[in-house]
Parts: structure tokens; sequence; C-alpha cells
């Protein structure tokens, strides 16, 4: 099954702003430091671009033509090979909670998106030793 750009797009917008607000949560609870913090949102930022979102971050005023804007590249943002590392990461452990909550079905339409997401940007074969995996950063 292909799926649309504008699919992928939405599933990454979607995800980067799921996870830039739990990360935001994270951090004002003090269960997470801000640096890693930004790390972690910088790269899902990358991945969103890649994907072709149309997200207000990804934009920047342009120098001229005054009153333009210019759309920032994945890679000015991160390292494409962090950001697919963080994509493959997110999926296999989504997989990992679908799997052990067969009735969620929550779980199983996240792992799906990240499969989706991460087939379409040619992330990292799933390995299950990245199951239990926190985020790199």
């Amino acid at each position: 099954m292909t799926l649309s750009r504008a699919t992928i797009a939405r599933i990454a917008e979607e995800q980067f702003s799921q996870r830039r607000a739990a990360l935001k949560r994270a951090v004002d609870n003090g269960d997470w430091p801000g640096d890693p913090a930004n790390e972690v949102a910088r790269l899902w930022l990358a991945i969103a671009a890649m994907a072709g979102a149309r997200l207000p971050e990804l934009q920047v005023p342009a120098i001229f033509p005054i009153g333009h804007t210019c759309t920032v590249m994945a890679h000015h943002i991160a390292s494409p090979d962090a950001a697919l590392a963080e994509l493959a990461r997110a999926r296999d452990v989504a997989i990992a909670r679908a799997e052990a909550n067969p009735k969620d079905a929550r779980a199983a339409q996240k792992a799906r998106d990240l499969m989706i997401l991460a087939n379409a940007l040619g992330a990292p074969a799933y390995d299950h030793r990245r199951r239990s995996q926190k985020s790199a950063a």
C-alpha cells in the first residue's frame, strides 16, 4: 500500500506535536533535563521536515524579499542519520507496546503510524533489541 506524501506529512506533524508536548511536560515536571529534551525535539522536527510537514517551526523569515519566509531543511536541524535512528527506536518501542497490549487501539495506531513513517523515510529496519530503549538524547 502506497500512501500519499500528504498522509506521511500529517503523521509526522502529529508525532512531532505529541512528542514536543510530552517532552515539555517531562521537563516541566522535572522528569527530564532540558538539553536532552531539546535534542529529542530537534530530531523529531527533522523527521517532520524529511516527511514534508508544514509546521510553523520550519519557517523562518527571509532576508530577501522582505516579508517572505524560507523553509528550514531537515539536515540543518539535525543529522539525518540521528533523526532516522530516533524514528527507528520509537517505532520499535511502539511495536513492543502494541504487542504487549493487544486491546489498546491507540498503541496499535501509534505503532502503525510509526511503521508507515519509518518505511517512507527509509529508517533502519526493525530491531527487537531497541524495543525497550529510551531516546538516545
